[in-house]
């Protein structure tokens, strides 16, 4: 009896997209494995979904999803997707028809970029790409064209100093940009320091294992001019949450400085440096990544101050 009822599918939103799915094409077993989860919890209205396998049909996929109205999906997922002309003409219907509140997009080895030119995006996330073209001008022009965009992860895609020097030109034109996160990626001190002499107020900047390294980049001005940016940004930056430095080599006088930058604004600057603990002391590091008794206790005196004004 257990066999038979795990055999058919129920008539829900997700039962009725699986079993019109199965007769199109050839799964995804990430794909089927979501909609049985959501099948077997109860859940057939998916906030997330997962498209991955480069046979997978994208056109048919995105068709189904609206004939079945998961109108809650907030997040999609491309993995390893063909992106032909089709796909990216059903890619950009699904957002024409302004039904769902897809914000969120995030692509592992997707082959063309083009195709999200002018998405209603809140958050994009690109992955382990190897062919982004990023040191061209259309490049940079396609993503600022999502005017929409709040969060940008562009993770171990092998953007350069070239490419920041690109990506700074057009950051005037991410008008709500909160948070950019380049980690893996070889840009340097250079190309770090380029985007932040850039006038935006981001909340999260990301350059985590961004080969930073004090030690061995040929020219050590550099990596002092990006410390002075970093201490800028502290001190000028009114929305500054978190700069994660982690996995680059620093030296111990770099995180004074910038610990020093970090303190003088008192109790109302809650701004966190993630770095690794090496080359400084334990009290920098717990101080700088906002885990020591000091900083919690400073941070609720100056909330506590600024209600009383």
């Amino acid at each position: 009896m257990s066999k038979q009822k795990s055999a058919s599918l129920p008539e829900t939103p997700a039962g009725r997209f699986l079993r019109e799915y199965k007769k199109t094409q050839n799964t995804s077993e990430e794909l089927i494995s979501d909609l049985k989860i959501a099948i077997e919890n109860e859940s057939p209205e998916l906030q997330s979904f997962l498209i991955c396998g480069s046979e997978t049909d994208l056109h048919q996929v995105l068709k189904t999803v609206r004939i079945q109205g998961y109108k809650n999906l907030q997040r999609l997922q491309l993995m390893q997707i063909d992106m032909t002309s089709k796909s990216s003409k059903a890619l950009r219907d699904y957002f024409d028809t302004r039904l769902y509140p897809l914000k969120h997009l995030e692509i592992i080895d997707l082959i063309s970029i083009d195709s999200l030119r002018n998405l209603p995006l809140e958050s994009l996330q690109i992955r382990f790409q190897t062919s982004l073209m990023s040191e061209h001008r259309i490049f940079w022009n396609c993503l600022s064209s999502i005017r929409t965009l709040t969060e940008l992860s562009l993770v171990y895609s092998r953007l350069t100093p070239d490419s920041c020097i690109l990506l700074a030109n057009e950051l005037k034109n991410f008008k709500h940009l909160t948070k950019l996160d380049l980690e893996g990626n070889p840009i340097l001190s250079v190309g770090a320091g380029i985007l932040m002499t850039e006038e935006i107020n981001l909340t999260y900047w990301g350059f985590r294992n961004c080969q930073i390294d004090r030690y061995c980049e040929t020219n050590d001005k550099l990596v002092h001019d990006f410390i002075q940016h970093i201490c800028k940004q502290v001190v000028y930056n009114p929305f500054l949450e978190t700069i994660d430095l982690r996995d680059n080599f620093l030296n111990s006088s770099d995180y004074t400085e910038i610990l020093k930058a970090n303190t003088q604004l008192g109790d109302f600057k809650p701004c966190k440096i993630l770095i690794c603990e090496r080359n400084c002391n334990s009290e920098t590091f717990l101080t700088l990544s906002g885990l020591s008794k000091t900083s919690k206790r400073s941070k609720g005196k100056g909330k506590g101050k600024k209600k009383k004004s």
